[in-house]
C-alpha cells in the first residue's frame, strides 16, 4: 500500500489512521507548494491533482479524504473506527463531511493557502477570514463534543479528523473551545498519532 502526502496536508489524517491500525504502508511526498500535485507522473496516479492518494495493494486507487478513511476502518472492523450502531455511524460520517467540505474547504485553506482565495494583496483579510471561519467550526463541534475524551465517546475516524482540523488552529494560534482542547489532547496522546507528526516533520 502506497500513500502520497504532503507534509501537514489532509492527508495526515489517512497517515494517522493507517498507524493507528497497523497497517504496513510505504508513503511517497507530493510538493504542494511547488505544484507537483499538478505534474505529469502524478497526474498519471491521480488525474484530480490532490492529495491524499492511496494505492492499494491489489494497484487500485482511492482518493478523497472521507473516501479513504472509511475504506481503512471497514478494512479493520475489530477497530471499531465506524461504530457499529447505525446512528453514531451516521453521526461520525456526517461530521467528518463537514470537517473536509466546510472547515477545511473555507477555513483552514484560507489560513494556510490564502493565495488559492485571491491576491497577495490581500493576504491578511483571507487569513484573518479564514480564521474566522475555522473558530465557528470548532464552535459547533464543541458543541456536538460527548462528555468523554472522543466525540461519540469512544475513538473513531471523526477524532483524528477533529484533530487536524484542531491542529491547525493551534499552529494558527487560535483557542481550542473546552471539549475540542480536551479531544485534541487524548487523541494526540495516542502513539500513531504521536507517530505521524514525526513522520511529517511535526515533532
Amino acid at each position: 500500500m502506497k500513500l502520497y502526502y504532503s507534509p501537514g496536508a489532509c492527508s495526515m489524517v489517512v497517515r494517522m489512521v493507517l498507524n493507528h491500525v497497523g497497517q504496513t504502508y510505504t508513503s511517497v511526498r507530493v510538493d504542494l507548494s511547488a505544484g507537483e500535485q499538478q505534474s505529469s507522473w502524478f497526474l498519471a496516479i491521480n488525474p484530480k491533482g490532490k492529495v491524499p492518494t492511496l494505492v492499494r495493494d491489489d494497484g487500485t486507487i482511492l482518493t478523497e479524504l472521507g473516501t479513504i478513511l472509511e475504506w481503512i476502518a471497514l478494512q479493520h472492523p475489530a477497530e471499531a473506527l465506524i461504530p457499529n450502531d447505525d446512528d453514531q455511524a451516521i453521526r461520525v460520517r456526517e461530521i467528518v463531511e463537514y470537517c473536509i467540505s466546510t472547515i477545511h474547504a473555507f477555513a483552514t485553506t484560507r489560513i494556510f493557502m490564502p493565495a488559492a482565495f485571491g491576491a497577495e494583496a490581500d493576504r491578511s483579510t483571507i487569513v484573518a477570514e479564514g480564521q474566522l471561519r475555522l473558530g465557528r467550526g470548532l464552535a459547533l463541534l464543541d458543541k456536538r463534543f460527548c462528555d468523554g475524551d472522543y466525540f461519540v465517546g469512544k475513538l473513531t475516524i471523526a477524532d483524528f479528523m477533529i484533530y487536524w482540523i484542531a491542529l491547525g488552529a493551534v499552529i494558527a494560534e487560535l483557542d481550542l473551545p473546552p471539549a475540542i482542547r480536551r479531544g485534541f489532547e487524548s487523541t494526540g496522546r495516542l502513539p500513531a498519532v504521536q507517530q505521524s507528526l514525526v513522520e511529517e516533520g511535526f515533532a
